[in-house]
């Protein structure tokens, strides 16, 4: 019973499917294929590119901040040297002229340092530093007082430790900068290691002051536990610091670093601290009232430590403003090779992509033009060109072969129906006709094949022993004779060996044919065991059997060796019978060479023969020579 549903579709008009009412061209269809694998690899160029900008931005601001700091310490160095020359004035002015005296002290040297040191520190290079510090006013107001002679000691330390306060929150705020530049990468072992080494020396340089304030109050004064636990604290701090920066050091850092523990000024300074260590802690006893030369002399070492100390940090931070500048050049590298390795490939892609689609679109439209005429029933067709990528072009020669076949198909048709005995009708058709005759022709091929394997197994019977497998007499000659003659071609000579089976017939007589077969069969086994590769093994028929190989290079004695070698193998075998006993095999073996003289296989084979019969006549189970041969062949060797 027909559908309804069929029936009432039968009147409505038909409807383009909705789901292929929409096509696009092959050309955008390419273009679309290009441009989303490009997109990506773009997008992931893009990505690397904005990753080393941002390295090199970061490397460039950590370059920036290591110069800052670079700058800061040596306005610190500069600045610490117009603090000592500042305090022995303010000391000296202390004393009476008697004291002065005491320590030999000179006011015209130390106010030419002082404004030696002073004219490094208002250079112009420290102008924006200054600014930054605000400390151009006070320093000229405070000079004015040390000039004046109203600052005391007391009142020049308390001015510079203010300043150093000061300097000090710009590095924290320096350092603060570089640790958050560094943090935004990850940076490259040699531009970790710079920056713990300014970082190792930056924690020393912010405590030294600290050490020397405690080592003067405790040298100075009465000492206080307070006192002494905080110079501890900060030499240990300070012994941290330098050990880290040691562990991590440049070459330049390092010489820096040898330069400070080897200054005098610096061991001196050291042992000072030592010493107000051991009188806090009760070791030795207080210095009481210090002398004015040694309060001096102190002051100057001390200056002169916290000067080299200076240059180890600023050694530290030229280091890591290096180290900043080659790892950002590297970015800035690096982001240039990705920006040309996108814009080439940017470039390539599109000249690919446009080859492309002309390899492609050219003959799919050349193949849609032709398509369109065989449905509109023109047969007879221009072959396409077989241009283009691999499959557009097998597409061509498919359609050209199945426009072929239609044809064809059309010319049969005609001739069929005008005259069914027309000769055309004899011509092959393609098509499916001729998937019909490839069918036929392979059932031909199949029928072949199992001729040509029948063949083959008529060729092994006609070759081979049926009992043993070996060459039989005719294929033996056949293969000796190509031997021979290519022998003669190259000068050397064959060996053969005629094998009989000693007492086959007593075998067959006591035990069976069946243990005779056996008994041949082993000695086929046994020749096959001991010959060489090349050598031509056959049975000649009954119990007679020709081994024909390269005579071996050491002579008569060496062939003599390989034929009682075969004499020997066939006397190991044994055959069970069917009662059990073991019958021992025995051969006689008549051994000749092939010389010039030797005219054809079966002279060389006549010639062993009768080798064997010498054998036989001396009483069997032997090997004996043809007359001669040995001799000939020690004339040979």
């Amino acid at each position: 019973m027909p559908d309804s549903s069929d029936e009432g579709d039968m009147g409505a008009p038909h409807l383009p499917d909705p789901r292929r009412a929409r096509r696009y061209p092959l050309h955008v269809l390419l273009l679309v294929g290009m441009l989303v694998p490009l997109l990506g690899a773009t997008l992931v160029a893009g990505s690397v590119v904005r990753d080393r900008y941002v390295v090199r931005s970061a490397s460039l601001a950590l370059e920036s901040r290591a110069a800052d700091l670079a700058l800061q310490t040596q306005f610190v160095s500069a600045l610490a040297a117009e603090e000592t020359h500042s305090n022995l004035l303010a000391l000296a002015a202390g004393y009476d002229g008697d004291a002065q005296d005491t320590f030999d002290f000179d006011f015209d040297v130390t106010r030419a340092r002082l404004a030696g040191a002073r004219a490094v520190v208002d250079s112009t290079r420290f102008a924006d530093l200054r600014t930054t510090l605000a400390l151009d006013e006070p320093l000229q107001r405070f000079r004015a007082r040390i000039d004046l002679g109203s600052a005391d000691y007391e009142a020049v330390s308390t001015f510079f430790d203010i300043t150093d306060v000061t300097i000090e929150l710009a590095w924290e705020a320096a350092m603060e900068e570089v640790n958050r530049y560094a943090d935004q990468e990850a940076l490259p072992a040699g531009l970790r290691m710079r920056l713990r080494s300014l970082r190792g020396v930056m924690t020393a340089l912010s405590v030294s002051d600290d050490r020397i304030d405690h080592t003067i109050a405790l040298l100075t004064s009465t000492p206080t536990a307070t006192r002494t636990r905080l110079l501890i604290d900060s030499s240990a701090r300070f012994a941290a610091g330098l050990d880290a920066t040691r562990e991590t050091a440049s070459p330049r850092l390092a010489g820096t670093l040898d330069r400070l523990e080897s200054s005098p000024a610096a061991q001196r300074t050291e042992e000072a601290i030592d010493v107000a260590t051991q009188i806090g802690l009760g070791v030795a006893p207080p210095l009481g009232d210090v002398e004015p030369a040694v309060l001096a002399a102190s002051l100057t070492d001390g200056a002169r430590w916290a000067i080299l100390l200076t240059d180890v940090v600023r050694a530290a931070a030229v280091d890591l403003e290096e180290a900043a500048s080659e790892h950002a050049a590297w970015a800035q590298r690096t982001m240039a090779i990705q920006l040309l390795g996108m814009s080439a490939l940017v470039v390539v892609s599109i000249g690919v992509g446009t080859a492309m689609t002309r390899a492609i679109t050219g003959p799919v439209h050349r193949l849609e033009g032709a398509v369109r005429q065989v449905e509109a029933g023109e047969f007879q067709l221009e072959p396409l060109p077989d241009r283009g990528p691999r499959e557009l072009a097998a597409m061509a020669r498919a359609f050209n072969d199945m426009s072929g076949t239609l044809a064809a198909v059309e010319d049969h048709a005609v001739a069929l129906a005008a005259d069914p005995g027309s000769p055309v009708l004899d011509e092959a058709l393609p098509g499916r006709t001729g998937e019909a005759m490839q069918a036929a022709i392979d059932r031909l091929r199949a029928s072949i094949a199992e001729a040509e394997a029948r063949r083959a197994e008529l060729v092994e019977l006609a070759s081979h022993d049926a009992l043993t497998g070996l060459l039989n007499r005719g294929a033996a000659m056949e293969a000796l004779a190509r031997d021979l003659a290519r022998a003669k071609r190259d000068g050397s000579s064959l060996l053969a060996l005629f094998i009989d089976l000693d007492g086959l017939k007593a075998i067959n007589d006591t035990y069976g044919h069946a243990t005779g077969d056996e008994a041949i069969r082993g000695v086929a086994d046994a020749l096959v065991a001991a010959t060489r590769d090349g050598d031509v093994v056959a049975r000649l028929g009954g119990d007679e059997f020709l081994v024909v190989g390269p005579l071996p290079k050491g002579g008569h004695a060496d062939a003599d060796g390989f034929a009682h070698r075969l004499h020997d193998a066939v006397r190991a075998r044994t055959v069970r019978t069917s009662d059990g006993t073991e019958v021992s095999l025995r051969c006689s073996i008549g051994a000749a060479v092939s010389g010039p003289d030797t005219a054809t296989v079966d002279d060389l084979v006549r010639t062993a023969d009768l080798a064997l019969y010498e054998a036989k006549d001396a009483g069997r189970d032997r090997v004996a020579w043809a007359p001669g041969t040995g001799r000939r062949l020690d004339r040979m060797t």
